[in-house]
C-alpha cells in the first residue's frame, strides 16, 4: 500500500472512480456492522450555491463500543471521533483517500497503549487496501 503521511492523517491513491470508492468503503463499513453516522458531498454542496468542486465526499462512521473506550481513557479525543474518511478526485483524475492515522492520534492524546487503537488502525488499513487494490465490484452500487 502506498501511503503519505499528510499531518494527523495518510493519504492513498485509489483505484476506482470517486463514487465506486465511496460504494466499496461503505460495503465494508456496513459489513462489519460499523454505522455509517452521515456522508458528506462536497461537490454537490458547492454546486449548491453556483460554486465548482472536483468531486470530494466525506464519510463519518465509527463504532461507539470503541469510541467510547479511547473518550474514557481521554475526553478531549471526542474532537477527532466519530472517524472520517475523505475520498477526493485531483485535477488530473486521479481518486485519493484520506484516513486518519492512529499511530499520530494515540500518541497526541496519550492513548497509544489502548487495545483499541490497534483495532481501529488495523480496520483503516482494511479500508485503504480495499480501495488500493483490485476487487470484485458485482455487488458494489455506486448512490
Amino acid at each position: 500500500m502506498n501511503t503519505q503521511a499528510h499531518g494527523a492523517s495518510r493519504i492513498q491513491a485509489s483505484k476506482y472512480d470517486v463514487p465506486t470508492t465511496v460504494a466499496l468503503l461503505k460495503k465494508e463499513l456496513e459489513g462489519r456492522g460499523i454505522p455509517i453516522f452521515a456522508e458528506f458531498d462536497h461537490q454537490r454542496n458547492a454546486q449548491e450555491v453556483q460554486l465548482e468542486l472536483r468531486e470530494t465526499r466525506v464519510l463519518v462512521f465509527g463504532a461507539p463500543a470503541v469510541g467510547t473506550l479511547l473518550m474514557q481513557e481521554n475526553q478531549s479525543i471526542a474532537f477527532e471521533l466519530p472517524l472520517r474518511i475523505a475520498v477526493w478526485q485531483e485535477k488530473n483524475g486521479a481518486v485519493f483517500l484520506a484516513v486518519p492515522d492512529m499511530d499520530l492520534l494515540a500518541a497526541a492524546y496519550g492513548l497509544g497503549h489502548l487495545p483499541a487503537v490497534g483495532k481501529i488502525r488495523d480496520l483503516l488499513e482494511i479500508l485503504a487496501r480495499i480501495v488500493s487494490e483490485p476487487a470484485d465490484l458485482s455487488g458494489a452500487r455506486p448512490f
